[in-house]
């Protein structure tokens, strides 16, 4: 077998099986086997490629504020809440490196692109096998289909992206018959998670892709007419007559939706109020962490790796728990552990990255569209679910395969 082959076959089976272990394994053992893969390869390829060197140096810089303001965090920081915050601070470092080498150094262009479809048709198969399972017994429940199918899968809403633009001329083109039934799968399966997030995502994929986030007239078009449609549909919404006491079948959605801004802004809460505590939950824990980020030193720097966000009442979370290590807000997360400056340093790397969908290379243009709309992708779930810094998040994963590609695009352009 030559050596080439053998590569192959390491590459692919390694970013398989990580595929997997983002997805599925529990954080601790997603993450060993991350490490694992990313040491092999940089002993076989023995370098980081300069495409992805400012964001992992934006990443590790917050990694380094986190682990200084800890150690002069003046409350007792456990050990175990330390190196928790560590693990959760370095993941996205290691996800992203170890895409990008896998996938930079396969010698089939194809294979990033069908590793995703593939992958994400199996579990929307498996995911729409146990929507019919479940509704015969507990009905058209919105809840409980969530609580017992999952929350989301943005691995299929990339599939679903990726097949929609899968044609010849597509550098992420795939040869694979019965398109248009694979998409119908993926797009039944996305349908029945009911995610918000996973809309979301989806809109801001298909936008970018077409172009709309270059400064330029249908630009500025599709901008207005998407500011005048959101707000139409929220003060719309306002006279929906659908609340937390109602949630049965789609109104749990529809309430959702129309409770979406009040779960990341609301400031008045009523903690003593069980159901606008719960309903408003996200806004509450931010506020306890702002008001728990005191002086100029923790402003600057966060109160560091292994600080705890009290929320001042015991809230069930699974079980009675007074103080939590993350919050549903990534921004707000990332300022409570490093302050400004981690804050500053994670815009600028998604900066960084967005501006690279304003290079205009023909050649090119696409993976540049897909690298805007990921980092835009990014930006929205730190809002909602932490962002990178979410365990089961594969946005990081999928960035990283991207960049392996664009990276390899610039170098046959310069060969």
């Amino acid at each position: 077998m030559s050596t080439i082959r053998i590569n192959n076959l390491f590459t692919q089976i390694a970013f398989i099986i990580y595929l997997f272990a983002s997805k599925y394994l529990f954080l601790e053992l997603s993450y060993l086997i991350g490490c694992f893969f990313l040491i092999i390869s940089i002993l076989i390829y023995k370098k980081i490629n300069q495409t992805i060197l400012f964001t992992v140096l934006g990443l590790i810089t917050i990694v380094c504020i986190g682990l200084i303001s800890g150690l002069l965090n003046d409350n007792i920081i456990p050990t175990k809440a330390y190196l928790k915050d560590f693990v959760y601070f370095t993941k996205p470092i290691i996800v992203l490196t170890t895409s990008f080498i896998l996938i930079k150094n396969t010698s089939d262009i194809t294979f990033f692109s069908k590793a995703i479809i593939y992958f994400a048709i199996i579990t929307a198969i498996i995911h729409l096998l146990g929507v019919l399972f479940y509704i015969p017994q507990i009905g058209f429940s919105v809840a409980g289909l969530r609580s017992r199918l999952g929350l989301g899968n943005n691995i299929e809403v990339f599939a679903f992206i990726l097949l929609l633009i899968n044609d010849k001329n597509s550098i992420l083109y795939v040869n694979i018959k019965n398109k248009l039934i694979l998409i119908l799968i993926l797009f039944f399966s996305i349908a029945f998670y009911f995610s918000r997030t996973d809309f979301i995502l989806l809109i801001i994929l298909w936008i970018g892709l077409k172009g709309y986030y270059r400064p330029k007239l249908k630009t500025f078009s599709f901008l207005a007419i998407f500011i005048i449609f959101t707000s139409v549909l929220f003060y719309s919404l306002s006279f929906v007559n659908v609340s937390y006491k109602n949630q049965n079948g789609i109104n749990s959605f529809i309430y959702k939706i129309k409770n979406t801004p009040n779960e990341m802004f609301q400031s008045k809460i009523d903690k003593n109020d069980l159901r606008d505590l719960w309903h408003n939950w996200r806004a509450y824990e931010a506020k306890m962490a702002i008001d728990q980020t005191n002086g100029f030193r923790n402003q600057m720097i966060g109160n560091g790796f292994g600080s705890l966000v009290d929320l001042k009442i015991e809230a069930e979370l699974g079980e009675r728990i007074r103080r939590i290590p993350i919050l549903h807000n990534g921004y707000i997360y990332i300022y409570f552990k490093t302050g400004y400056l981690g804050i500053i340093a994670y815009i600028m790397i998604f900066i960084h990255l967005f501006m690279i969908g304003f290079i205009k290379k023909d050649s090119e243009k696409e993976l540049h569209y897909f690298i805007a709309s990921l980092s835009l992708c990014i930006f929205f779930t730190t809002f909602v679910i932490t962002g990178i810094y979410n365990s089961f998040d594969l946005l990081l994963l999928y960035l990283g395969g991207i960049l392996a590609l664009y990276s390899k695009t610039k170098s046959l352009v310069k060969a």
